[in-house]
């Protein structure tokens, strides 16, 4: 069976619990296990710190319903609402995104559509843990499925999963972070980390569920893959951004190829802020 249709049509509770699971762990400390809060809202706990941290909120979105994508909980910069929609399959729904012929690209040129951020910005000098699961298929140079901690289109650390052809110093079909600073992205050395998730040769038309995961400590931020959710693989740090105001978000871009691109299919965002 299809990997990636196997995903689809399993039920989620599993993965939402797992989630849950992991908050409990970090929220020990408190009286009673309410780390996470209910899908799509917002939660401020007064846990107790653990490991020398205070649990400050935490969310899981399961994308159950556009209409609590407009919400108060969310904020869309150039929305499309004609390429982003709520789709069930397999008992599970998936916040979708297409891409269209003029989708644009993220890095250095802000050109993308359908950019979904939290609202309420992650505290400056806070930690946390954001991740998503993505269903994707990149079938052309430059396209790219995205999770990203945003301070404004021109700062920002980007993982994603996508494709750059290996003739521009890229790994092919694979995950990526990129830093951008001060609307600069090219011109930071080592702005971008990168790990192949197949041969260059052979990839295009491989679709995988992948998860990526960002985590900030201290001013380290850092990205992170899995292919199953459970075990996971450092793609990469960068330690340059000093970023403020962060929002989470994910996105996508096509490159501004000026073709169709593939869907992406989100499954959910969750963060954990300590």
């Amino acid at each position: 069976m299809n990997v990636a249709k196997r995903i689809r049509d399993e039920p989620r509770a599993w993965r939402r619990w797992a989630i849950i699971a992991l908050g409990c762990l970090i929220f020990a400390a408190a009286a009673s296990c309410t780390a996470l809060s209910p899908e799509g809202t917002l939660l401020d706990s007064g846990a107790s710190s653990v490991m020398g941290k205070a649990p400050a909120r935490a969310l899981y979105e399961g994308f159950s319903s556009a209409k609590s994508l407009h919400s108060g909980t969310w904020l869309w910069l150039a929305e499309d609402p004609t390429s982003w929609s709520i789709e069930q399959v397999g008992g599970n729904s998936y916040l979708r995104l297409e891409m269209t012929s003029d989708s644009g690209i993220l890095c250095a040129l802000n050109t993308n559509h359908n950019l979904l951020l939290l609202r309420k910005p992650i505290p400056d000098g806070s930690d946390f843990t954001a991740e998503t699961m993505v269903i994707f298929d990149p079938q052309q140079n430059f396209q790219g499925a995205v999770l990203l901690a945003y301070q404004d289109d021109d700062n920002f650390v980007a993982v994603n999963r996508g494709f750059c052809d290996p003739a521009y110093g890229c790994v092919g079909d694979g995950v990526y972070f990129d830093e951008e600073a001060d609307g600069c992205c090219f011109c930071i050395p080592g702005f971008r980390t990168a790990v192949p998730l197949f041969d260059a040769a052979g990839s295009i038309g491989v679709e995988v569920p992948v998860w990526l995961r960002i985590t900030r400590e201290g001013s380290v931020y850092s990205a992170y893959f899995s292919l199953n959710g459970r075990d996971w693989n450092l793609i990469g740090s960068h330690t340059g951004p000093n970023l403020t105001n962060v929002r989470i978000g994910i996105t996508t871009y096509a490159g501004g190829t000026g073709n169709l691109g593939p869907i992406a299919d989100f499954d959910y965002l969750s963060l954990i802020e300590y």
